[in-house]
Parts: structure tokens; sequence; C-alpha cells
């Protein structure tokens, strides 16, 4: 019982570990802009790459937990985006949509697959 407790203990929180890197990265390129080092403003269509990174960080841990947190929204979303800003496969924002309902569909079957059940999550956290 105690390996169990303490496995569970040692896990490192992926979404909180990937949000605080994407903070990191921003502040950084921030201040790279600001001293004239980085053009900002090339690399500012990549910003759905930031939240394609929260949602990964967010899909992971709730996979890791056997429970869904959601995070595929804003993989759909910076996907989309991503996609709209340039151009991939001859896309814009209006037609890429598509993937959007492409990704919704396939975390919620993932989901659908890996879920722990309500009860049974309620029993396993009072043990």
């Amino acid at each position: 019982m105690e390996s169990t407790q303490s496995a569970t203990q040692q896990k490192i929180p992926i979404d909180k570990l990937v949000i605080g890197l994407v903070l990191i990265v921003v502040g950084v390129a921030g201040f790279l802009g600001t001293i004239d080092v980085l053009h900002f403003r090339d690399i500012w269509r990549l910003w759905p790459v930031l939240l394609i990174a929260i949602g990964l960080g967010n899909e992971v841990e709730s996979i890791r937990n056997r429970r869904n947190n959601n995070g595929w929204i804003l993989i759909a979303i910076g996907t989309w985006f991503l996609i709209g800003n340039f151009d991939i496969f001859g896309l814009s924002h209006g037609r890429a949509f598509p993937v959007v309902i492409v990704i919704a569909g396939a975390s919620m079957a993932l989901h659908a697959l890996i879920d722990r059940p309500a009860v049974a999550a309620k029993e396993n956290d009072h043990e």
C-alpha cells in the first residue's frame, strides 16, 4: 500500500509543468524582442503552438489520471488557428474548422476507452 501512495506522490504534474515552460518561453521571447535580438512580429504567427502545448500537457495529465479535463479543446483551437495562420493544405480559418471536429471526436473516443467511471474513481479516492 505504501509503494502505491509513494508512486502517486512522485508524479510530476505535466499540465503545470507545461504551463510554466510556456510562460518562460513567452517571457524570454518578450525580453529578446525588447532588446531587439528577436523580431516578435515574425514569430507571432506561431502563438497557437502555445495553446497546443498547454492542451497537450492537460491531455497527458488527464490520461495519466484516467479522467477527462478537456485539454483537447485547447489542442483543437490551437490547431485550427495554426492551420489558418499558415494556410496549411491551402486551408483558411473557415475551411479548417472540420479539423477541430476531428480532434474533438478523437479525444472523446479516447477518453471513452480509458477514463475510469465516476463511481470507481470515487471509490479509489477513498482507499
